[in-house]
């Protein structure tokens, strides 16, 4: 769809002038495939620098992204995007800064990965400052920054990037 490759576009720069974007649409526009479009695109377009990209998903919706990033790979040879991507599950993300099992049992070992992209589905979950997810997520950029000396680009989607209070989306 047109508005799709104009979302890309439009998240793509942002996210190259300002370090990341907020794709905020309502469900069932496409985010998945938008924001797959824009990991794509950085990737390809920046093979030298790009190595790593994180997915924080919830976990209905992790084999959506799967799905929607081997299409990808499938329709566009001979690009493998989903060689450079790692998806885990909202809940696991505390385990990638300090333990090593993630919210479905599966041994993790990010510890000595450095992401250049983290996209974050479901973002509003990530709202309230304060709790384990939150400042797990806020330590593993830390962590990253420390070691490269750069923040990573974030993409957040939500379709409610606001709940209850203006704080939330600053969050």
């Amino acid at each position: 769809q047109q508005y799709q490759i104009d979302a890309v576009k439009q998240c793509y720069d942002i996210m190259k002038k300002m370090g990341g974007f907020m794709l905020a649409d309502v469900v069932g526009l496409g985010k998945t495939v938008v924001a797959a479009l824009v990991i794509r695109y950085y990737l390809e377009h920046n093979k030298d620098n790009a190595k790593n990209v994180l997915i924080v998903v919830p976990p209905a919706i992790r084999s959506e992204w799967e799905n929607t990033i081997k299409e990808l790979d499938d329709h566009n040879p001979p690009f493998r995007m989903a060689d450079s991507i790692d998806i885990v599950t909202t809940g696991s993300v505390a385990s990638m800064v300090g333990g090593d099992i993630d919210d479905d049992n599966q041994e993790m070992s990010f510890e000595d990965k450095n992401y250049d992209l983290i996209v974050i589905d479901e973002s509003h979950r990530f709202r309230n400052k304060g709790t384990l997810m939150y400042d797990s997520l806020d330590d593993l950029i830390e962590n990253i920054r420390r070691d490269t000396g750069k923040n990573p680009y974030i993409g957040l989607l939500s379709a409610t990037p606001q709940n209850n209070r203006p704080g939330e989306l600053q969050n």
